[in-house]
């Protein structure tokens, strides 16, 4: 049975057994509600809100801690402040203070009256005891001193509307400023008092409100034309405003009116919006133009647009949440710039700036911002209203433009804290279901005519009566009709039956449901049938997290979506890991909060650090509070997609709205600038119009280079995306993200670098700044260094070519002449060793014979002859040296077969083999071939003595490398263990002196291997 409950129930304490009082109460309070209700309704018929972006600087942020009393444009986009005793100018990121002094980037005044922009776009500046006028194409100041017109605080700064004339004027001298020429051009003496500039058309340009003795006029200077002007009351302050070529509006410390100057008659005359006053510091000049269709006006600590065609303050700016844009002191100076910005200075809160653009994020916030804390809440298009459940603050219902049309605190009698909104969930086209966390009240809401009324639960188990919903646990629609809600141990089922609320406990577990809602949070609780299912299991152990690291799981087409404490994960239906979203590929935080696929299957996902997009391409764009969002904090769960595709962003100040589309359309032209550069860490000189350079040169041992940018727009330059490519050697844009600094180490050449600037990476972004950089190279690679270094190597060569030439030559014929007398004395020393030592050999060896036949055979004979034949053998290899200079290969290997048939034709046990294989019949010289053969022979001396072999193989391969191998049969020798004697040594010693490498193999009971290794020359 539900119990329909008033309003008053939720905001007023019902004490049993005083019923009189509270209906006397009930009924004042109904009162009084219907007056105030009724004084905001006209009031609201008559004047509307234009709900604002505004940004704060103070000093902080680098900004003057004195008041601003001026504020205006360069033609770079720069803004102007000016205060009492200081200029600065601001850049986008940073404020830059103007030092005092008579330099070029100085200014000498001490103490400032006002500042303009002239017709060039150029800053004026005046001050006590003269002005001073910028140059932004130069960044440099000239300076004008005016010693017989002093400027004081009295005196009043004016000018035209062509831009073309400064006026100033004191004690009834009009001094005119020629814009163009910077010099006075004129001095007019008049009898009345200047109290504004009155000028509308190129053709009144000297126009002035004055006052005199006779009243207030509007005087021409030039002409010295009057039409006057009603004074309709002495007062402390006013000023005048002319609205067109007929209307003048007069606005006083408490009141406005308007006169036809034509028909010199009061047209208008009406009091400021509730109970407002024209402060006394606001001076003509504050009352701006807004595209030629109404007024800005400051009022106190508002800013009221002033229609000029009904007369009317129609139009209060407020902030996104529709509370005023200034909460303590006043407005002090407003300026209005080229992008349509308006820049306000404040007398507490320091410079706002504030953008009229339709900003695509909507904010539902309450103007308490206790209220904010958005716990949950429910979008419902059908009754153009938002439904939220606070922290703290009960239930509040917004309409769809972000008034509060409902508030319910749900507050318990003494309770120490207020009440928290646990969940809300839709139970039919007209119903909601409000659940408090840690309370056992539930509430039905009506969603038609926003009523709340408690209502009673059917419970289906008694066990469950008891239970109280949690903080964090968030229903999920499994069907139509039912509700799963997660306590932990406990798993509920919600259902609304004609009219009745009904928990039971689940039976059936959640895969046997087909799920009707997407996505499903599991964070802090115990729903094992899907964040403990096989399926999710394996994905989580794939990423190296557990169950516990799980937020929400959620589905985009046919691939799987898992929001966790450490980032965001996109799998396959074989848990295969797609791809990762962390900070290391672009995500600004890697702990989710909630998460949604959007209409074009774009996930949006929101964390610590705002707001993340991901797209099918794994592309990331990151929304912080820069872009409008309530804060950069943002709550678990509190997230939904609508029927219509907007997304809604529950955060812990206020909830956020925009259409995705719309977000990523949101382009805008941003002013791009150069802030500083340096190389090396060395920066080039502060006062260099940085943004004015197109053209760098650099030493070739300055080439790390630092440029840092920035940009001025409806955003601070912390919210815009950078990004910077070199032509020619970067085929596609870097992304710089919200870093404004490049760094370039580059080698000696030239290189044009182009960079951009928007609320996102754009990968077909167009440069908005382009600079031609030139490294020099050292001067041993300039190109007069290199054509001299060239002459001299040049002449170098050739003159070295010719000396060596020379001297080859003469050593050339000087080897000839050698060559031609070893050959001589070589064929001399064979003809003697022929003649003489062979000779006596013979002899010597005949004589043997002899003694042999007359004494017979014995050993000391035998010795004699064996020595003989030795010395005729070894004369013989002399004698065939010193007539072949170079021998070939095959007639090498012939000479020692030859040697070893008269060798072994005495050893009849012995097989002999040799095996040839010559492809370049190459040439050994006479001593290398001497050495070979020695080894060789050495090696069958050994083979015949030691071996007991019966078999060796003589091969020898010639290509480009002589190979020359002995083997036998015999029973080896251990080649490790170190033998007496120098029978190796020599072998050694003679490759060595051929110039070639040998190997000697041998195993025991195998045989012996000897490889002689030779390059062919």
């Amino acid at each position: 049975m539900e119990k329909i409950l008033p309003i008053e129930y939720f905001i007023a304490i019902n004490y049993s057994g005083l019923t009189c009082t509270f209906t006397i109460v009930s009924i004042f309070y109904k009162i009084i509600k219907q007056i105030v209700f009724a004084l905001f309704t006209i009031a609201a018929i008559s004047q509307t809100t234009e709900r604002v972006h505004v940004n704060l600087f103070n000093n902080n942020n680098g900004l003057s801690k004195q008041i601003i009393k001026g504020i205006t444009e360069d033609r770079n986009g720069f803004i102007w402040l000016l205060s009492d005793h200081q200029l600065q100018w601001f850049d986008g990121s940073s404020f830059h203070q103007v030092p005092f002094g008579t330099g070029i980037h100085q200014i000498p005044g001490s103490l400032f009256s006002e500042i303009h922009q002239g017709i060039e776009k150029d800053i004026w500046i005046f001050y006590n005891n003269g002005y001073s006028i910028y140059d932004p194409k130069t960044f440099t100041f000239k300076h004008y001193p005016l010693p017989n017109h002093k400027i004081n605080l009295q005196e009043r700064v004016f000018i035209t509307p062509s831009k073309k004339e400064i006026i100033l004027f004191s004690n009834g001298l009009y001094k005119v400023i020629n814009t163009v020429t910077k010099k006075m051009v004129k001095v007019v003496k008049m009898k009345s008092n200047a109290l504004g500039e009155a000028s509308t058309r190129t053709d009144t340009q000297w126009a002035f409100f004055t006052e005199d003795e006779s009243g207030r006029m509007i005087e021409d200077i030039k002409t010295k034309n009057k039409i006057p002007l009603p004074n309709p009351e002495k007062t402390h302050y006013f000023l005048y405003k002319r609205i067109n070529d007929s209307i003048v509006v007069y606005f006083s410390e408490k009141h406005f009116l308007a006169y036809n100057i034509n028909s010199k008659t009061i047209v208008k005359k009406s009091s400021y919006p509730f109970g407002y006053g024209m402060k006394a510091f606001i001076k003509n000049k504050d009352i701006i133009n807004k595209k030629n269709q109404s007024l800005l006006i400051i009022m106190e600590n508002e800013i009221w647009e002033f229609n000029k065609q009904t007369l009317s303050f129609n139009n209060k700016l407020v902030g996104l949440n529709g509370s005023g844009t200034l909460n303590q002191g006043y407005y002090n100076s407003i300026f209005l710039d080229s992008k349509g910005i308006l820049w306000a200075s404040t007398t507490l809160n320091g410079l706002q700036k504030i953008v009229f653009q339709k900003h695509p994020i909507k904010l539902y916030a309450s103007p308490n911002e206790s209220e904010n804390f958005i716990k949950c809440f429910f979008s419902d298009k059908k009754n153009n209203t938002i439904i939220c459940g606070t922290f703290g603050s009960g239930l509040i219902i917004y309409d769809t433009i972000g008034n509060i049309l409902k508030r319910y605190p749900l507050k318990t009698k003494d309770a120490k804290t207020g009440t928290i909104i646990s969940a809300i969930i839709e139970l039919s086209e007209l119903k909601c279901l409000v659940m408090l966390y840690g309370r056992s009240d539930y509430y039905l809401l009506d969603r038609k005519n926003l009523t709340l009324s408690q209502t009673k639960i059917i419970y289906k188990n008694k066990d469950i009566e008891k239970e109280k919903p949690n903080y964090y646990s968030i229903p999920f629609s499994v069907n139509n009709k039912e509700y799963f809600y997660d306590l932990g141990a406990l798993k509920l089922s919600i259902k609304y039956t004609n009219g009745k609320v009904i928990f039971e406990k689940r039976k059936n577990k959640i895969s046997n449901y087909t799920i009707n809602q997407y996505p499903i949070y599991t964070k802090y609780t115990s729903q094992v049938e899907l964040s403990g299912s096989a399926f999710i299991q394996k994905c989580l152990e794939n990423i190296g997290l557990i169950e516990t690291s799980l937020v929400y799981i959620d589905k985009r087409k046919n691939n799987w979506i898992l929001g966790t404490s450490y980032g965001l994960y996109e799998f396959t239906n074989q848990s295969s890991l797609l791809k990762s979203y962390t900070t290391k590929n672009g995500l600004a935080n890697d702990y989710i909060y909630a998460g949604v696929i959007d209409n074009q299957n774009n996930i949006w996902c929101s964390h610590d650090k705002g707001i993340s997009k991901i797209d099918s391409n794994g592309v990331i764009l990151n929304f912080s509070k820069l872009d409008g969002l309530q804060d950069d904090e943002f709550n678990y769960g509190a997230i939904t997609k609508t029927t219509d595709g907007e997304l809604y962003f529950g955060g812990i100040n206020g909830l956020n709205a925009f259409y995705p589309d719309q977000l990523n359309s949101s382009e805008e032209n941003t002013n791009l600038f150069i802030t500083k550069i340096s190389s090396n860490e060395e920066s080039i000189p502060e006062d260099t119009a940085f943004w004015n350079l197109d053209t760098l040169q650099f030493k070739h041992s300055n080439n790390r280079i630092k440029i840092q940018v920035s940009a001025i727009g409806n955003n601070v330059a912390q919210g815009y995306n950078f990004q910077y490519r070199l032509i020619g050697i970067d085929k596609e844009w870097k992304n710089l993200k919200n870093s404004r600094e490049i760094n370039l180490a580059l080698t000696p050449g030239s290189y044009i670098v182009e960079i951009a600037s928007g609320r996102f990476f754009n990968k077909q972004a167009k440069s908005q700044k382009r600079i031609y950089i030139k490294v020099l190279p050292p001067i041993y690679l300039t190109w007069w260094f290199l054509t001299m270094a060239g002459i001299i190597l040049v002449g170098s060569i050739w003159y070295a070519a010719k000396y060596l030439t020379a001297r080859k030559y003469h050593q050339k014929i000087q080897a000839i002449k050698m060559q031609e007398q070893l050959e001589f004395e070589r064929q001399r020393i064979s003809r003697d060793l022929h003649d003489n030592m062979g000779a006596y050999t013979s002899a010597l060896m005949a004589n043997v014979d002899k003694l042999k036949n007359m004494q017979g055979n014995n050993n000391e004979l035998n010795k004699i002859q064996d020595n003989a034949e030795h010395i005729m053998n070894s004369l013989r290899e002399t004698i065939w040296v010193l007539n072949n200079k170079e021998i070939y290969i095959d007639d090498f290997s012939d000479e020692f077969k030859t040697y070893c048939f008269n060798v072994l034709k005495n050893f009849e046990d012995f097989e002999f083999e040799s095996v040839e294989n010559i492809k370049n019949n190459c040439l050994l010289n006479a001593s290398d071939a001497i050495n070979i053969n020695k080894i060789l022979q050495e090696a069958i001396q050994n083979i015949i003595k030691h071996s007991k072999a019966n078999k060796i193989i003589f091969s020898l391969n010639c290509d480009s490398t002589l190979v020359i191998t002995i083997k036998d049969n015999g029973i080896g020798f251990e080649t490790d263990k170190k033998y007496i004697g120098n029978g190796l040594e020599n072998i050694e010693w003679r490759a060595k002196e051929a110039g070639a490498q040998i190997q000697i193999l041998s195993n025991k009971n195998e045989g012996t291997t000897i490889t002689i290794t030779k390059i062919c020359s």
